[in-house]
């Protein structure tokens, strides 16, 4: 598997035997799924991991996917159709993770938050609210809308400048069959001028496109935290 850069996680741990009984306790009725404000996987008290969480920013243009892609992350049904998102939307995320220095087990709780983009543009308060103490975005495009892509930049200074020390991703949706040169310059664009993890989410399998977006948000700095 191809490793993000600067992942601090082992990517291929989830396919091993000891992930086995982690995965299971972040799994409902043997899916991802909603969590509720107060639940949290349950592993016994002599596999009982530590919980890092994180606030996780999802921007982009009206209709690239914001709100399909948390689904798809989150284990959700994912929309058949486009409906702008009302107010801010919340969704956890338990996932495991082992980190690749220690070897040790830990769980990270993503909280996505996903509003519209007319909303944003219409209540002042909706962007501060999302931004407020924010550990990383997800800077979403569509392959299928150049003009999603070129707005990267005003994205990035309007919703992300202001955290210095946040992770920033961009994921390109709706992936073609077949990519063209436009799709694939926009891929050594977004890496090269910005200096940024770019994701296609689109052609992998569910299981490796959840561990590449989940691994690239956990910073290099994970470790000092925990034992800070």
């Amino acid at each position: 598997m191809l490793v993000p850069h600067g992942c601090v996680v082992d990517p291929d741990w989830h396919k091993s035997p000891e992930a086995e009984r982690y995965l299971g306790a972040a799994l409902r009725r043997n899916q991802r799924g909603p969590w509720g404000l107060l639940e949290r996987p349950v592993l016994s008290p002599q596999e009982a991991a530590d919980v890092v969480s994180y606030k996780v920013f999802v921007s982009g243009r009206s209709a690239v996917g914001k709100t399909a892609l948390v689904a798809s992350l989150g284990g959700l049904q994912v929309p058949s159709a486009h409906h702008e998102t009302t107010g801010i939307q919340t969704t956890s995320v338990y996932w495991p993770a082992k980190l690749r220095e220690s070897g040790r087990p830990l769980f990270f709780k993503f909280t996505f938050w996903d509003c519209g983009g007319s909303v944003v543009k219409k209540f002042d308060h909706i962007l501060p609210a999302c931004i407020e103490k924010v550990d990383g975005f997800l800077l979403l495009f569509s392959f299928t809308d150049r003009a999603s892509f070129d707005d990267l930049p005003s994205q990035i200074s309007r919703v992300a400048e202001g955290a210095k020390n946040a992770v920033r991703i961009v994921i390109g949706t709706k992936y073609p069959l077949t990519l063209g040169a436009g799709g694939k310059s926009c891929s050594t664009h977004a890496h090269r001028h910005y200096a940024l993890t770019f994701l296609d989410e689109g052609g992998t399998s569910d299981m490796l496109r959840v561990t590449l977006a989940l691994s690239a948000l956990i910073p290099v700095e994970v470790e000092a935290l925990l034992t800070s």
